[in-house]
């Protein structure tokens, strides 16, 4: 998942707003030369996606989807302006499969 950096922003912030290790989210931003942030710098987060559909934002609330939809701020979410993370929980990678540069790009 990107994520935009607002001014104060730091490598160690996300790396704890995430539960993401911050050697992990600092490989994953080889672009990155210090740890303070520029507004605006786009974040690499490993495991982590966005939310884009109703179906998986209500999944997050014990609420119907369509409930969600009758809140207010519901244009900025219709709009695509809002988007949520959603940490990835399933396995990205096969135990028994070699990879090589390439497969791991994907």
């Amino acid at each position: 998942m990107n994520i935009y950096a607002s001014l104060g922003d730091t490598l160690a912030m996300y790396s704890k707003w995430f539960s993401v290790p911050y050697e992990l989210l600092a490989d994953s931003n080889p672009h990155i030369k210090k740890d303070e942030l520029e507004p605006g710098e786009v974040v690499r987060i490993p495991g982590y996606e966005t939310v884009h559909t109703w179906e998986e934002l209500a999944s997050f609330f014990p609420v119907h989807e369509e409930a969600l939809q009758r809140m207010k701020g519901t244009p900025e979410i219709i709009s695509g302006s809002v988007q949520l993370p959603k940490r990835v929980i399933s396995r990205v990678v096969q135990g028994q499969k070699t990879y090589d540069f390439s497969a791991l790009q994907q």
